[in-house]
C-alpha cells in the first residue's frame, strides 16, 4: 500500500483480483453517458436560444455538474477537440463494459445509445480526438 499512496490520492480497497479494472469499466459507462447528457443539454439549450457556454457554467454549478461538464464542455464550445482521452480509447472501453454487462445479465440502453453515438464519431474519422468530440454530431458545434 505505501507504493499505491505515492502513485493516488485515493486509495479503495475493492475486493479480489479484478475487481479493479470491473470499477473502471463502471467509471467508463458514466462517462460515456454524461458526455452524452451533456452534449444533449447544450443542444437543447443552444436550440432554444440561449447562450449554450452560460447554460453550461449554470449547470456546472448545479446537481448535474461534473468533471466532463465544467472542464470538456466549455472546450468543445470552444471548437477545441484536442485529445485528453482519445476517442477510440473509449469506444474500446465502451466495447467491453457491453461485454461484461452482456456477460452477468444486465442490459445498459443509456451506454448502448453512447456505443452508437460515438461509433458515428468515429464514422466520421475523429477517432484520434478527444471524447469531447461527440459534441460534433449535434447541430451547430
Amino acid at each position: 500500500m505505501p507504493l499505491l499512496r505515492r502513485l493516488g490520492r485515493s486509495i479503495t480497497r475493492l475486493g479480489a483480483a479484478g475487481a479493479g479494472q470491473r470499477c473502471k469499466l463502471a467509471n467508463q459507462v458514466a462517462v460515456a453517458v454524461g458526455m452524452v447528457a451533456w452534449c444533449e443539454a447544450l443542444s437543447h439549450a443552444r436550440a432554444g436560444g440561449l447562450d449554450p457556454a452560460a447554460v453550461q457554467q449554470v449547470i456546472a454549478g448545479g446537481a448535474a455538474g461534473s468533471w466532463a461538464m465544467t472542464t470538456l464542455a466549455p472546450r468543445a464550445l470552444a471548437g477545441d477537440f484536442a485529445p485528453g482521452f482519445l476517442v477510440k480509447h473509449l469506444v474500446k472501453d465502451i466495447a467491453i463494459a457491453l461485454e461484461t454487462a452482456r456477460e452477468t445479465g444486465i442490459d445498459l440502453p443509456g451506454l448502448e445509445t453512447a456505443a452508437r453515438l460515438y461509433e458515428a464519431v468515429v464514422t466520421r474519422g475523429w477517432q484520434d480526438e478527444g471524447t469531447q468530440a461527440l459534441a460534433r454530431l449535434y447541430p451547430g458545434w
